[in-house]
Parts: C-alpha cells; sequence; structure tokens
C-alpha cells in the first residue's frame, strides 16, 4: 500500500474519533481535510513534543534511517506512544528498547521489525508495553 494512502488511513480514522492531526508528510497536494497541519521533517523536533502518537508511515530511505533515536524519544511525553507501519530500521532499536525499559514513553506498536521473521526470544518481545502484530495491508 502507498504510504500516503496508509497516512491517510490513519488519519481519517482517528478524526472520527475527534483526534487532530499533524501530518509530517512533506507531500502537501493530498488534500487532507481531517490533517490540521502539514509539515516536512524539518519540524519533527518540534511537533514530537505536543504529540500524543507519533505513528510512522515514511519509506526507509538514507534520511530516514534511525530518524527516531533517544533524542527523539526524549522528545516525547510520557504518556506518548510511538506506532511504526514503515520499515522498523527507521527507529534505532537499542533507543527505543531503553525508552521503553525505563517507561520513558507508555508503548510502542510495530508491525514491522529489524529482522522478519522475528524471534521470539527478542528483548523487545518481552517487554509488556511493546506490541508486534503482521505486517500485512488489508
Amino acid at each position: 500500500m502507498d504510504p500516503h494512502q496508509r497516512a491517510s488511513d490513519t488519519s481519517r480514522q482517528g478524526s472520527n474519533l475527534g483526534q487532530r492531526y499533524r501530518d509530517g508528510d512533506v507531500n502537501a497536494n493530498l488534500n487532507l481535510t481531517f490533517v490540521n497541519e502539514i509539515h516536512g521533517t524539518e519540524k519533527l523536533l518540534s511537533l514530537i513534543p505536543v504529540a500524543d502518537y507519533v505513528s510512522l508511515h515514511t519509506p526507509l530511505t538514507m534520511e530516514t534511517r534511525a530518524m527516531i533515536k533517544s533524542r527523539e524519544l526524549d522528545l516525547m511525553k510520557r504518556s506518548g506512544y510511538l506506532i511504526n507501519v514503515a520499515r522498523a530500521q527507521i527507529v534505532d532499536r537499542d533507543s527505543l528498547y531503553t525508552a521503553l525499559l525505563n517507561r520513558d514513553i507508555v508503548g510502542a506498536a510495530f508491525d514491522v521489525f529489524w529482522q522478519e521473521p522475528a524471534d521470539p526470544d527478542d528483548r523487545l518481545l518481552k517487554l509488556d508495553n511493546f506490541v508486534l502484530t503482521p505486517h500485512i495491508a488489508g
């Protein structure tokens, strides 16, 4: 599925629940009436601290590899959740593990993993605040 469509679907579903969104997508030509603001990645550091949910829907590129690391996770609200339906490598694995272990964020939900299939003994899967689901479109 096109990452723009995934972001669009997620935003639309949340807007039906009265949630406000700030879309970090650089493509402002999508006419997403349910997204309050659209920004490129240059505003990522200013958007993360105000987000209850940081949801990743970006392709893996040299620019996005490890885009979310300790600095970004430290900026998140302690009540915040990280959702990744893009590629696992966009998030620095060790930084995520530390943030979850220390309860710096409430939780994370991914439908992607760094090595697939995931090793059931992986330390992230042992945490009660990390959820892994199958990466399937439907």
